[in-house]
């Protein structure tokens, strides 16, 4: 059920804990679901890479790569490519391979975080699969979605960020519309380490099955300036929901 929007994720990916503060701060799209509402500067390049293992049931599902390369284009606009690898362990029949690759545009429409109040920074993200996985993991389709991403710096180590998304999305060949939604609150502990902890659904989790609510948390450490390590764990809320996952990943801007 983690499966069908996966691809899109990749695109949707964190709100961006506050572990480092200023214009120059790192902001990623890692580790946790919702998506940032900032875009990379012009002329740079950021990459973001990871591993997730989840469970659910007696099912095993390990994700490796989870590349997202994000590159400035121009103000508030950033092009997004993403990448990563699959295995799933089931009873009687395990499957592997690279997914289908994502491609994506983030544009940011107001820039609202760090003024006072409650204006928030909006960003909006078109993104889709392409059809052009391994055979064994492939939905053999493109995937599109829109999502709003916004953000609220409440203070000067706490931050609000809140996503609204829609995917065309297939399974097995059978298209339908998927929903999704999240929160995600996060605070700069120090100048370099940073929590969050988030809610988000993704409605329906599949073709004919129910939602997906799940609840999980993080933690961001910044080794410099340009490069991040992150940590997660997250549970399911319903049945349609993953049982467990745990997370870590890096990302490396330059």
């Amino acid at each position: 059920m983690w499966v069908s929007l996966r691809p899109l994720a990749l695109i949707m990916l964190s709100a961006g804990p506050l572990s480092a503060q200023g214009p120059e701060a790192l902001v990623t799209d890692r580790p946790d679901f919702t998506e940032s509402a900032s875009a990379v500067t012009p002329g740079q390049f950021q990459l973001e890479a990871g591993y997730t293992f989840t469970q659910s049931g007696d099912v095993n599902e390990h994700s490796l790569g989870e590349a997202l390369l994000r590159i400035g284009i121009m103000k508030r606009v950033e092009g997004r490519i993403g990448a990563s690898m699959a295995w799933v362990e089931q009873p009687g029949d395990d499957d592997s391979g690279v997914e289908d690759p994502t491609l994506g545009i983030k544009i940011v429409l107001t820039d609202g975080a760090g003024q006072p109040g409650w204006r928030p920074a909006v960003a909006v993200l078109a993104a889709t699969t392409l059809p052009a996985g391994s055979d064994e993991v492939t939905e053999d389709t493109w995937q599109p979605g829109v999502t709003g991403a916004f953000a609220w710096d409440l203070s000067e180590r706490l931050g609000l960020g809140a996503n609204v998304g829609y995917t065309y999305a297939s399974e097995a060949g059978d298209r339908f519309d998927q929903g999704s939604a999240s929160v995600a609150l996060g605070v700069g502990l120090t100048e370099r380490t940073g929590a969050y902890v988030e809610a988000f659904t993704i409605f329906p989790a599949g073709d004919g099955t129910g939602d997906d609510a799940t609840l999980n948390g993080g933690i961001t450490y910044l080794v410099s300036k340009d490069f991040q390590l992150d940590a997660r764990i997250g549970a399911g809320l319903t049945d349609d929901a993953p049982d467990v996952f745990v997370g870590f990943g890096v990302a490396r801007r330059w």
